[in-house]
């Protein structure tokens, strides 16, 4: 590896390895300053030992994780949703999967899955509102809306009254309310 390769950190704990090692500091002292544990601070100590720098860099670098889903099933899911259930919801999704194409994936894989490949359809986009809605009027009283609702406001002492409220539209200020 080049020198240019490594991170601040590994190019830190480097420094801190030397300076261990020229006995500037303590093990406890080099232990907290890489935020690793005694036991992990000796295997960097041999492995420094052994490779330089290059021991102290994760093994892992440069290859996928080990938790990420194969793109075999991830495929599959994505054929399986495009094809049969495309309008479903992300949770709706995850149960017909597990149920019926036995994939043993978490929601919540499933759910990223979706937003990472885009699959399903925006329903926010298809819904068009059934009303259209107005535009308010410019002046005081020139549409009033009209709202009541029947309740027993005077506790079973009287009949059930319903309450009319006027409401001017440009405004928005509640008008004389009446029963």
């Amino acid at each position: 590896m080049t020198q240019n390769a490594y991170s601040l950190k590994e190019k830190d704990s480097d420094f801190v390895v030397e300076k261990y090692l020229r006995k500037e500091i303590t093990e406890v002292t080099a232990a907290k300053s890489l935020r690793v544990i005694y036991r992990h601070l000796k295997r960097l100590f041999i492995k420094y030992k052994e490779n330089g720098i290059d021991g102290i860099v994760s093994q892992r670098r440069g290859k996928p994780s080990t938790r990420q889903t194969p793109t075999d099933i991830e495929t599959k899911i994505v054929e399986c949703i495009q094809s049969k259930y495309s309008d479903f919801g992300p949770t709706l999704v995850h149960e017909y999967l597990t149920e019926k194409d036995k994939v043993t994936l978490s929601c919540k894989t499933i759910r990223q899955i979706i937003i990472h490949t885009n699959t399903l359809k925006d329903k926010t986009k298809n819904n068009k509102c059934a009303h259209s809605s107005c535009s308010p009027r410019p002046s005081h009283g020139e549409r009033v809306q009209i709202d009541g609702f029947p309740h027993d406001w005077f506790e079973g002492r009287a009949d059930k009254y319903t309450l009319i409220v006027f409401i001017d539209d440009a405004t928005s200020s509640t008008l004389p309310a009446q029963f």
